[in-house]
């Protein structure tokens, strides 16, 4: 009787995570879609937004060096449309990607910019953390 209550609770409960799974990949494009304002004409049109329901940023990748994992890009407020950030950033992480696009950015902090596949690249001011 043990056994059978068992294989029930771990069947319930994988089936559970299972639905949390699928909920989170049939809701994500909605959440990461972008921002539902209007794109302030300041922003160049090669930026790419990127963040949360909560906000974001323009990104617009400038050059990136996979030798030495130097990334140039500028970073723009999403409402205003001013220029937050705007230089080279080092990769912090084991191995630098050996490419980076649009599609790689996760978010940025105000002092890192994070990457999808894990590690992210830090202005000068915040390499030392």
């Amino acid at each position: 009787m043990l056994k059978w209550i068992t294989r029930l609770f771990l069947g319930l409960l994988f089936g559970f995570i299972a639905l949390c799974v699928a909920a989170f990949y049939v809701l994500e494009p909605e959440i990461s879609k972008g921002s539902d304002h209007p794109r302030p004409s300041s922003i160049p049109t090669t930026a790419v937004w990127s963040g949360g329901i909560d906000g974001g940023v323009y990104v617009d990748i400038k050059a990136y060096d996979p030798q030495t994992g130097t990334l140039t890009a500028d970073i723009y407020h999403d409402y205003a449309g001013d220029l937050a950030y705007s230089g080279a950033f080092s990769y912090q992480g084991d191995t630098p990607p050996p490419h980076i696009s649009h599609e790689d950015i996760a978010g940025w902090d105000g002092d890192i910019l994070l990457i999808v596949h894990g590690g992210y690249f830090a202005t000068p001011s915040s390499e030392v953390r």
